[in-house]
């Protein structure tokens, strides 16, 4: 018999397409609890504070009647721009808010999306670094949110390596571990992220399994992959041309992944991803569903009650 894992997973409503609050393409939030719900998931992620609702009170009536936890959710911050330090200490503070009243447990920070990356993402070479000084900009204001969501809220912070940002490759997602607090700050391994920018996700998150509590599960068709970053084509665009496809049909091998975190132990929290485009969620419920039986039939997650 293969070995199993005993972990619950949530779905993320960036299956359903939502990764901004205020996009006028998202669903519903009921339509995303409902159909987590149906795709037989226990718990959810957040995604982006606004989405849900942020009364404390009537949030955990909405988790509570569908019978669903709350795992973490993300955020997007500016980290390297004092300019925007403010902005992203409030977006933090919010987030924190939500996670806590619904018994979330970290509070992941993905460096926003910046156009100049967005445009070379997945490429290695051509991508422009952070200069020294903007990268202990970030450290800096990674440590900053870290400090105000525990103790404020008592959660912990995760950074999350993301194409089309300035912590994608290999060399990034090293200087900023190496710079910041661990004690602060640990890492959310996004398997398709990484995947996306060419590196072995499986691999990576071996390398970093001492800091990492939580990881997307996530996967990439290597074919779009190729074609996309061959062409020039930037990160959005390559989102909406499916280059994020259900787990068993991409790069990772989940087999080997659910090996691995029998191996360092992993007790962390799992998530599903699945990035859509938010004008295609017709997919979304099936995909869903598809995602989580796959995991199972695996046993990298636990079984249905």
């Amino acid at each position: 018999m293969s070995p199993a894992l005993d972990i619950e997973v949530a779905a993320s409503p960036c299956m359903w397409g939502v990764d901004f609050a205020d996009a006028p393409e998202n669903p519903p939030w009921q339509t995303f609890l409902d159909e987590a719900v149906e795709a037989g998931y226990p718990l959810i992620e957040a995604g982006p504070v606004g989405y849900l609702p942020e009364d404390p009170q009537r949030l955990a009536r909405e988790l509570s009647r569908r019978g669903l936890g709350m795992a973490g959710g993300f955020m997007f911050a500016w980290l390297w721009r004092p300019d925007r330090r403010e902005e992203d200490l409030d977006v933090a503070r919010r987030t924190a808010a939500v996670l806590g009243g619904a018994g979330g447990s970290h509070v992941i920070v993905v460096p926003a999306l910046e156009p100049e990356r967005t445009a070379t993402a997945g490429d290695a070479e051509l991508a422009r670094r952070l200069a020294p000084r903007d990268l202990r900009r970030l450290v800096e204001g990674l440590e900053q949110v870290a400090r105000l969501v525990r103790d404020e809220h008592g959660l912990g912070t995760l950074l999350h390596p993301h194409a089309g940002t300035f912590v994608e490759h290999g060399d990034e997602i090293e200087a900023v571990l190496a710079a910041v607090d661990p004690g602060l700050v640990g890492l959310c391994a996004d398997l398709g992220h990484l995947a996306y920018a060419g590196l072995d996700p499986i691999a990576t998150y071996r390398r970093y399994a001492d800091r990492c509590a939580y990881i997307h599960l996530k996967d990439v068709d290597a074919a779009i992959r190729s074609r996309v970053i061959a062409e020039g084509i930037g990160f959005e665009e390559a989102v909406s041309q499916d280059v994020f496809c259900p787990l068993e049909r991409g790069v990772t091998d989940f087999e080997e992944l659910r090996d691995a975190l029998i191996e360092t132990h992993f007790s962390g929290r799992l998530t599903v991803e699945q990035d859509l485009d938010p004008t295609l969620r017709a997919s979304a419920a099936a995909n869903a569903r598809a995602n989580l039986a796959y995991l199972r039939s695996i046993g990298l997650v636990a079984p249905a009650n």
